[in-house]
């Protein structure tokens, strides 16, 4: 059995690279931004040690998500969108 994540559209999306993007855990990103005297709690502090997000360093790397057109679809896709 295979999983697929698929994003579907009735128009044209740009192809794009996800270069710098890395999926880590809640307990890595606390380790990268801990809570100091000058900065404040995110929305992540409250989240368990062990779930896998996305991280960038820096913002600008989300303009590199993957989006491909996928040229070989599972039978009856259409029916999904």
């Amino acid at each position: 059995m295979t999983l697929y994540s698929v994003l579907v559209a009735n128009s044209f999306l740009q192809e794009v690279d996800c270069t710098g993007i890395a999926e880590i855990t809640v307990r890595e990103l606390k380790k990268i931004y801990p809570i100091t005297e000058s900065s404040t709690a995110q929305s992540w502090h409250l989240m368990d040690d062990d779930t896998r997000i996305l991280h960038v360093p820096d913002e600008s790397v989300f303009g590199h998500l993957n989006i491909f057109q996928w040229n070989n679809p599972p039978y009856d896709l259409e029916f999904y969108n």
